[in-house]
């Protein structure tokens, strides 16, 4: 029974390939047809569902505040070097000279338009216990010759003293005069002035005695 089986298998198989090899001897292909043209009837395009636009609104997170505070330990090891020691010398220098006390001066000139004028004083002192002297001055000029009365005489005289009687307190006398020659020259040209008429002299004399301080008071007071 099972042989029997098998040959009509067998059988049916053989004969379906026979048929189709059969059917394969004639040639499809048509004589006519070129195969290197290619006719395009249409082009192929894409139709793409539209996009639906999506709108993203993108949201920060909340940053926390970030302030650091930092420490730090720093221990300080102290570093042993060896070093020799510094050898100090003295420098060498030479002493200031003798300060030199000149107890008077003299400034005197003689410019043009007779204009002789002198400056002069002398004083005797010791230390801070005393000081006496005197100062004279004299200025003058004359050029009348050119404009009638133009011409004027400053003097002065001056003698002073001080003796200190405590450590900051000090007796002082001044006894001066002053003397000053002027003309009116040219105040009105259609009058003739004589000498004694446009002559002007000033005379002042002064004398002054008391007591003063040397030096400015702890307070910063100063009296005299």
């Amino acid at each position: 029974m099972y042989n029997r089986i098998l040959y009509i298998a067998f059988s049916v198989v053989f004969t379906f390939i026979y048929q189709t090899s059969y059917g394969q001897v004639t040639d499809t292909i048509k004589p006519d047809l070129n195969f290197n043209q290619v006719e395009v009837v249409k082009s192929f395009e894409a139709n793409l569902i539209e996009a639906k636009i999506q709108n993203v609104n993108p949201i920060q997170p909340k940053q926390e505040d970030y302030a650091p505070k930092f420490k730090y330990d720093i221990t300080i090891v102290p570093l042993a070097l060896k070093y020799p020691d510094p050898q100090i010398k003295p420098l060498a220098m030479n002493p200031d000279g003798p300060f030199v006390v000149k107890n008077g001066f003299l400034d005197a000139s003689y410019a043009y338009l007779v204009n002789p004028r002198v400056h002069t004083g002398y004083s005797i002192s010791k230390k801070d216990e005393f000081n006496v002297g005197g100062t004279f001055f004299f200025e003058s000029l004359d050029n009348s010759k050119q404009n009638s009365l133009q011409k004027y005489l400053d003097g002065n005289v001056a003698v002073f003293g001080s003796k200190l009687v405590k450590e900051n307190t000090e007796l002082f006398a001044t006894l001066g005069g002053d003397y000053r020659a002027r003309n009116l020259y040219q105040v009105y040209d259609f009058e003739k002035y004589q000498d004694q008429t446009a002559k002007r002299s000033l005379l002042h004399m002064d004398a002054k005695a008391g007591i003063k301080n040397v030096e400015s008071t702890n307070s910063g007071w100063n009296y005299e």
